[in-house]
């Protein structure tokens, strides 16, 4: 009978831990059929809401035709939305463009990604603006106005 006890409490005060520390992990989300969404992230750390943070992550969408990699510095995700934010972002299409971000946020059951303060790089050049949008499916982008576009010389 003690040692069930000490066992319950034990058990308990795991469960009811304050916080969540896992390096090196790889997840799983669950995506629209013929998709697949796997976030590798260097450590994940239980924030004060509720949802995961991670450090480093790299998240790699891929479809029958296409894989999309998002690079950043940190970010959150919602354990049960699977919405995931990320701060500090490089954004790898298979497409013709490719995108940098100050945050991008990301909704597997809408299928497009939310780009703050992108810089996206077509061709030869460079288009700035507040917000833009890149649907995951056809891989376009709506980019909000106004705009700075400048030849890259790079």
């Amino acid at each position: 009978m003690i040692n069930w006890i000490r066992l319950t409490i034990l058990t308990s005060q795991f469960l009811c831990a304050q916080t969540i520390n896992f390096n090196n992990v790889s997840l799983h989300i669950k995506a629209p059929k013929n998709s697949q969404i796997t976030i590798d992230s260097s450590q994940i750390i239980s924030c004060q809401n509720s949802n995961l943070c991670l450090q480093s992550p790299v998240i790699l969408y891929e479809e029958a035709n296409s894989s999309w990699r998002i690079e950043a510095d940190g970010g959150e995700i919602n354990p049960e939305s699977a919405v995931f934010k990320a701060t500090d972002v490089k954004i790898t299409t298979p497409s013709w463009w490719t995108a940098s971000a100050n945050l991008i946020e990301f909704n597997p059951e809408k299928q497009y990604l939310s780009l703050s303060e992108p810089a996206m790089k077509i061709k030869n050049f460079i288009i700035k603006s507040p917000k833009a949008t890149a649907l995951i499916k056809s891989q376009n982008l709506i980019i909000n106005g106004p705009w700075e576009i400048t030849l890259d010389k790079s």
